[in-house]
């Protein structure tokens, strides 16, 4: 065996799928009963980052290797997994279109960012400083990535799904021993989960509690385009559209609130002037695995080598574990170097305090 995977969320599903492409022989652990941020998750996919338009330096890689997999994906599967839309940010102050303005005229925003709008630009919306329009954006459907992988994986009869103790991984200097299982190495993938880890507790991360709202409308005056005003809105078709979410740092559990559907209808009455006359139809919550630098956990454990971390992807998963899984896969079959910012090496010390 050459690689365990602990979790089939995003992360573990898309670095399975990955190495199996590469010739790796696997077996992945996956407890039905965890709750999976992925499977809450809105799945929007968006190259810029906050009200600031971070531009990640990679990110022409990122979305190359996204798009790669998704649709080698949906070929293998016969099926459609990302839809392209463009989307629609509202400005939420004047700074906030000063900061756009700036943007369009650097190159490198160029394959990013369509024109700008006035604030009559948007019809059934409220946005009394307009707003932009970016490019190279749309959503995943994550629940069926993780369904079309499950399926693929339980054929191939590398899936036990059953809850992994950490009390059956034996690390040596050559292989690991897991449940049982000689494996060159065991890579935990386990979301939200990895709190818990006994091998990777150490690390700093910073789970955040989600809760997303579906909604129905009357209305016919969405856009077919995601829109964004501090909260998102997602259109599905047919008078359904996601909207969210919510951050909670503390209640680390994936029980719905009453006051995050009240937050999220507010905010939605805030922008949408169309919003009385939506109904709920359904309400989700979920944890994600954010991290305190915003970036993700990738590599080795600084002690026991065969023991290996993917996971913190927070809510850009749909985005960067596409390249990451590749990054990751590199390291493993051909010992490329991995990405110094996402290494969990740059916080060793906390191992060692």
């Amino acid at each position: 065996m050459d690689t365990v995977i602990v979790g089939q969320g995003l992360a573990g599903s898309i670095l399975a799928w990955t190495l199996i492409q590469a010739g790796q022989n696997i077996l992945v652990f996956d407890d039905p009963s965890a709750c999976k941020a992925s499977a809450v998750a809105g799945g929007l996919f968006n190259p810029l980052t906050g009200p600031r338009l971070v531009l990640p330096e990679t990110i022409a890689e990122v979305l190359h290797s996204a798009m790669a997999l998704y649709r080698q994906l949906e070929s293998s599967f016969k099926g459609r997994l990302f839809t392209s839309k463009p989307l629609w940010r509202i400005f939420r102050s004047a700074r906030d279109r000063q900061r756009w303005e700036s943007c369009q005229q650097q190159p490198a925003y160029q394959d990013y960012l369509g024109p700008g709008f006035d604030p009559q630009g948007l019809d059934g919306f409220y946005c009394p400083w307009g707003g932009g329009i970016q490019k190279q954006t749309g959503f995943l459907d994550m629940p069926q990535l993780l369904d079309w992988v499950h399926r693929f994986l339980a054929e191939q009869n590398v899936l036990i799904e059953k809850p992994l103790n950490a009390d059956s991984v034996h690390p040596a200097s050559n292989h690991v021993m897991v449940d049982g299982v000689k494996a060159g190495h065991i890579i935990f993938c386990d979301g939200a989960g990895a709190v818990h880890n006994p091998w990777f507790a150490w690390l700093p991360f910073q789970a955040a509690k989600g809760e997303i709202l579906d909604l129905r409308t009357l209305a016919d005056d969405l856009p077919d385009a995601i829109v964004v005003a501090g909260h998102w809105l997602l259109p599905l078709g047919d008078g359904m559209f996601r909207l969210g979410a919510t951050y909670q740092w503390d209640g680390m559990d994936a029980v719905v609130t009453e006051a995050a559907r009240k937050r999220l209808l507010q905010a939605l009455h805030s922008f949408y002037h169309g919003a009385e006359h939506c109904r709920v139809v359904n309400h989700r919550a979920g944890i994600r695995p954010c991290t305190r630098d915003t970036q993700p956990f990738i590599g080795m454990h600084p002690r026991w080598h065969r023991l290996g971390l993917f996971n913190g992807f927070g809510s850009k998963g749909g985005l960067w574990v596409p390249y990451a899984a590749q990054c990751f896969a590199e390291f493993l079959l051909r010992g490329q170097p991995l990405p110094e910012a996402w290494h969990l090496a740059r916080y060793q010390s906390l191992l060692q305090s």
